[in-house]
């Protein structure tokens, strides 16, 4: 079987696989230009979407890649993730499947009056993947890349100049929030989500006087979930580790101890 080359780039003009291999997507390529991400998106070919420092050996995604069946080289996509583990694991999407999470979420989480979407964390992170980049795909909204708290300077003057802007946070970034925003508004935020590890609730006084327009939601999911399980607005539930309602479709089971 043929092995994926290393080297291999993609852009708009080369998009074709002559024997249907999948073929590596570099985070870094999309970030120079989002462009090649939507031809990846638009050519049938399966492509797995490579964080630059994911810690995931690209023997082992090559070698993944290879033995992939041949139903899935096709109208799909591959994201990675340690999950609770450590072990890399090679997560594999249906494109059309994820489309409709995308509209679904767009309902769900009341963004029809969200204009534009601020993205704080890798694209590569299927959060970010599905609830911002097919979410503005899918709902023709604007995308707008930041590098996040890498630049906190630049962050703070997307944020001052966001307009009906939806912003999607893990809770560790709620720190940061604090260490370089405390004292600021930043009123052209309305929707803020967070996902990644346990609700930052204690934090909704700051997170509230930081974005007044915003609602807030909990999205608990994982990426194995592509991505979400369930949703809730912050004030629903005092309690952190309330998690909402499924989202239709999704069935969760506690055990004996309600885990």
């Amino acid at each position: 079987m043929l092995s994926i080359s290393v080297s291999l780039r993609i852009g708009p003009s080369i998009m074709t696989q002559s024997d249907n291999q999948p073929y590596i997507l570099y985070e870094h390529e999309v970030n120079a230009s989002i462009h090649r991400l939507d031809a990846a998106w638009e050519n049938p070919s399966t492509f797995a979407f490579l964080a630059d420092k994911s810690g995931t050996p690209l023997e082992w995604v090559e070698e993944s890649l290879e033995k992939l069946p041949r139903e899935f080289r096709n109208d799909h996509f591959i994201l990675f993730t340690s999950g609770s583990t450590g072990a890399p694991r090679m997560v594999i999407g249906d494109r059309r499947r994820a489309e409709r999470l995308a509209v679904l979420l767009h309902d769900l989480q009341e963004a029809e009056p969200v204009r534009e979407t601020l993205v704080a964390l890798p694209l590569t992170y299927c959060y970010a993947f599905v609830n911002q980049y097919l979410w503005a795909r899918q709902c023709d909204r604007r995308l707008v890349l930041t590098d996040g708290f890498a630049r906190p300077d630049a962050f703070q003057t997307g944020l001052e100049e966001a307009r009906d802007a939806m912003l999607c946070l893990v809770g560790a970034q709620v720190p940061f929030l604090m260490q370089f925003f405390a004292g600021k508004t930043f009123p052209g935020l309305i929707r803020l989500h967070f996902a990644g590890g346990r609700f930052p609730q204690a934090s909704l006084p700051f997170l509230q006087s930081l974005f007044p327009s915003a609602t807030i939601f909990n999205n608990y999911g994982c990426a194995e979930a592509m991505p979400r399980l369930t949703l809730r607005r912050s004030e629903v539930s005092t309690l952190a580790h309330h998690i909402g309602w499924p989202l239709p479709g999704v069935e969760i089971k506690a055990d004996e101890a309600g885990r």
